[in-house]
């Protein structure tokens, strides 16, 4: 069924928090440590959550959910993603503890099919940063910058478009592409932005395409363990022309 395009509205989302003063220079909180980490924000504050490496990020200090859930990805599920700064505190094999300095909200837009778009899809460009897969393997990670000349009423959107996904002999392709719409907006200064694409959105975007699950290579396991493994190729509209990243999941 045909559907418009479904942005996020990147301004209102975009989320700096500090929790509490930290002293410039060589004090006790000038090294901090800055992670993606998912918190389950369905109780009223939140101790604990897992960082990228699957470890545990255990707060000496918790954050109150009502914060989080302004930011939430999916308040159905009580799920919400951050980059969490933190001061280590003390640390083991599986889990740290840490004082949390502050966060930054960061944008997961769902994946929708080009061919059910109905609407332009602009690629106004953006100012790429970098781009990383998790080491758990569970999202692949971007921080970029948009122009902006601050004009709340004007917000910038961004989505992610799935192009085509290939099913070849030893792999399937996922061709995907970031959609920005400036919105009008002059290029006064840089506004920075964090973005997450999670393995289960993928997933689910190869199954409904008639792929198998039971084709797609389980998490960190070795691509030769006889599953099928997938690549996801992104295409990033910059200023010099569109970027390519390429990811084995």
């Amino acid at each position: 069924m045909s559907k418009n395009l479904v942005f996020i509205l990147l301004l209102s989302l975009l989320v700096s928090c500090t929790m509490g003063g930290y002293d410039t220079g060589d004090g006790e909180d000038s090294y901090y440590v800055a992670e993606m980490i998912d918190f389950n924000i369905s109780g009223t504050e939140v101790r604990k959550g897992v960082l990228d490496d699957s470890r545990t990020l255990v707060l000496e200090q918790p954050i109150k959910s009502s914060a989080l859930k302004k930011i939430a990805q999916d308040s159905v599920n009580n799920y919400c993603r951050l980059m969490i700064h933190y001061n280590k505190k003390s640390a083991a094999a599986d889990s740290v503890v840490a004082a949390a300095v502050g966060y930054n909200s960061v944008l997961m837009p769902k994946i929708v099919l080009a061919d059910t778009v109905k609407s332009e899809i602009k690629t106004d460009p953006i100012a790429l940063t970098s781009m990383w897969l998790a080491s758990n393997k569970k999202y692949i990670n971007m921080d970029f910058a948009i122009m902006t000349d601050g004009a709340a009423s004007k917000p910038h959107y961004l989505g992610l478009v799935c192009d085509s996904i290939v099913r070849r002999q030893q792999s399937t392709d996922i061709f995907i592409r970031i959609s920005h719409n400036q919105n009008g907006h002059v290029a006064a200064y840089h506004e920075y932005c964090l973005m997450s694409i999670s393995r289960k959105q993928l997933e689910k975007l190869v199954t409904d395409g008639g792929t198998k699950p039971t084709s797609l290579r389980a998490a960190g396991d070795a691509e030769t363990d006889g599953l099928m493994p997938f690549k996801v190729i992104i295409g990033v509209p910059t200023f010099s022309g569109t970027a390519t990243r390429e990811f084995w999941l």
